[in-house]
């Protein structure tokens, strides 16, 4: 028997619970607004003439940026990807002879009777 964790982690047509969003880019894009954040408080004390605190400030702004950036990216990549899925399986759903569109999982082409794939 396959484990808890496999069994929810799945995404297949037949079923209607969508690809989990991953956690990454989620602690990536919110530890990186944290450090953001820090980088600008720091920053007002660095402003204001105390010695040390704008490089402080700016090293936690770049991290905090690049966190932020990286995040981003990710979870793009990953709607991207679920879009080309998604596409992927309407195309499997459209019949091969009449052009058809069928529900996803049919083995028979609601209009004109023959095979999908």
């Amino acid at each position: 028997m396959p484990s808890q964790k496999a069994v929810e982690a799945h995404d297949c047509p037949n079923c209607a619970r969508p690809e989990p969003e991953p956690v990454a880019p989620i602690l990536l894009m919110g530890l990186g607004g944290m450090m953001l954040f820090f980088g600008f408080f720091f920053a007002i004390p660095g402003a204001l003439g105390v010695t040390g605190f704008l490089w402080l400030a700016l090293i936690l702004c770049v991290i905090g940026g690049s966190m932020l950036l990286s995040g981003w990216a990710l979870h793009s990549r990953h709607k991207k990807r679920l879009a080309v899925k998604k596409e992927e399986q309407m195309a499997n759903a459209r019949c091969e002879y009449c052009g058809s569109q069928n529900q996803i999982g049919e083995q028979k082409c609601g209009s004109c009777g023959a095979p999908l794939r």
